[in-house]
């Protein structure tokens, strides 16, 4: 059996933007440090892992390596990045080697341990409890039983102390919690959006609030920020979390199903009840959460969620979709782009992001101006801007801002990992395209010809707007309301509807003589 060792730094993501070459500086120190520690306690150190390292003990004293580590960043002066925190995470198990490198279960697990801890705190594995010798002065404390991320059961965890550990109390651990849940595995750190979480989290604890949709634009990060929310509510909600993903299906018939398959309930599809109420059956009584993902996909099926919310007392929704619901009972919260003022949750995303593609980048604060500018140009959309950093692989950061500002045809990628119509922002735009009538498209190609906000009388005079049409438009994130008469369209839509517009010469020419 193998001892895994996992460290991180915490808050990396956020000292690598602050500080730059001296958090680089810092990690190569870091680097060193871990590495000549676990040399010295009879380990190997496999690899980096960014901000990290992953080593394995065959023999050894993994244990005592641990703590001569947390010792050794509260003893070094590291101030000038903030000082370091570093989590280190202990499990043993099996692997397979290929190479220089590990892998399988043992190993994915030891790694999930890591997103749960707290800078200065040493986690343990039951394995490694009952398998490594406890240093001396050492204690063992059980924290429970919990889920991790990507993996079935709940795995028990423990903290080790010593009195020569600086930091001895910690909040409890970042985990899935205890309950149900089928959420799925995130590969990438959740960035920003604190303000919109604290305003999401404050109608979901309140009691008459049971449905919230987070209503935006394609590429907008609805469906990472459900999931993150849900992740923060997990337990609150002792009958499960549950994601429900709708975009694979074209007819409303198919949500009860939907929800039915993810809960596992097995449906008497010929008993005299129908489904419906079959479902409901099922859910009296219990306190769930359900992440209802892409309903605009069933929109024609909203009034299922109303008859639900009627049988049931204790189960709750959170929505994502592009078209508001319309239903009674409905909460809305319009998501828009990330801030990109002041502390810049939008520039913070695109350096993130930029480390994934080469940990080793770095950017001067010219660069950093210019990621600003790129962040300001894709209107602080989160797609936008891992497709702009996507093409950090062969071109400069100056060079993807003067390509963008030439047009949107730079924002697609070939990165695995993004749904199809996610792989550009044309594809996400066709997809919204697809759900208007033939008079919204007319209007919306019509009101791309305004530079910057326009008014309610402006666009009856120029694009033959109704009161309506403009409704309609805002319910399906295409337009937002400024201010009371005043709207305004997204640069990257109204580029896209500018060129639906040049397809009809004829309405095109009208459209500017009215405008002039």
């Amino acid at each position: 059996m193998i001892t895994f060792i996992f460290t991180d730094i915490e808050n990396s993501t956020e000292k690598w933007k602050k500080c730059g070459k001296k958090m680089s500086m810092v990690l190569q120190q870091h680097d060193k440090i871990v590495t000549n520690l676990v040399l010295k306690f009879g380990g190997k150190v496999v690899k980096n892992t960014g901000d990290g390292i992953f080593a394995i003990f065959e023999n050894g004293d993994p244990l005592n390596c641990a703590i001569e580590i947390e010792k050794a960043f509260f003893q070094i002066d590291c101030s000038e990045v903030g000082g370091l925190k570093i989590r280190v995470v202990l499990h043993s198990g099996e692997a397979e080697q290929r190479g220089d490198d590990y892998f399988g279960y043992d190993v994915n697990l030891a790694s999930k341990m890591l997103d749960i801890g707290w800078g200065g705190q040493i986690l343990l594995s039951e394995n490694v409890v009952n398998n490594e010798r406890i240093p001396d002065k050492a204690k063992v404390i059980y924290l429970g039983s919990y889920m991790l991320k990507g993996i079935q059961e709940p795995q028990k965890i423990y903290q080790l102390t010593h009195p020569d550990l600086e930091l001895k109390d910690f909040l409890p651990l970042r985990t899935l919690g205890k309950h149900p849940n089928n959420l799925p595995e995130q590969t990438t750190e959740f960035i920003g959006r604190k303000e919109e979480l604290e305003k999401i989290h404050s109608l979901l604890i309140s009691p008459e609030v049971r449905l919230i949709t987070l209503l935006g634009g394609g590429g907008m990060g609805k469906t990472r920020l459900a999931l993150e929310i849900a992740q923060k509510h997990i337990n609150e909600f002792p009958d499960g979390v549950y994601f429900v993903p709708l975009s694979s299906i074209d007819r409303h018939e198919l949500i009860i199903s939907s929800i039915a398959n993810v809960l596992n309930v097995n449906m008497m599809f010929h008993s005299v009840e129908s489904p419906l109420k079959q479902l409901v059956k099922f859910l009296k009584g219990k306190k769930m959460l359900l992440v209802m993902d892409n309903f605009e996909h069933v929109i024609d099926g909203a009034t299922i969620l109303t008859n639900i919310l009627k049988e049931v007392s204790k189960v709750k929704f959170i929505i994502t979709s592009r078209i508001r619901l319309n239903i009674k009972g409905e909460w809305t919260f319009k998501l828009k782009g990330m801030r990109i003022d002041g502390e810049s949750d939008a520039v913070l995303l695109f350096l993130s992001a930029a480390k994934r593609i080469d940990s080793s980048l770095e950017f001067s604060e010219e660069e950093i101006a210019l990621v600003k500018k790129i962040c300001s140009k894709v209107n602080g959309i989160p797609l936008g801007i891992e497709l702009a950093v996507s093409w950090l692989k062969t071109l400069s950061v100056e060079e993807i801002y003067k390509e963008i500002s030439r047009g949107f045809n730079l924002l697609e990628t070939d990165v695995k990992g993004f749904s199809d119509r996610h792989k550009s922002f044309k594809r996400v735009l066709n997809y919204s395209w697809g759900y208007l009538n033939k008079s919204e498209k007319i209007v919306l190609s019509r009101l791309s010809i305004f530079v910057g906000n326009f008014t309610m009388e402006a666009a009856k005079y120029v694009a033959n707007a109704n009161l309506r049409i403009l409704a309609s438009l805002i319910d399906k994130s295409l337009i937002q309301k400024v201010q009371r008469g005043i709207f305004t369209m997204h640069e990257i839509l109204k580029k896209y509807a500018r060129k639906k517009l040049s397809e009809n010469p004829e309405d095109e020419k009208n459209t500017i003589r009215w405008y002039i």
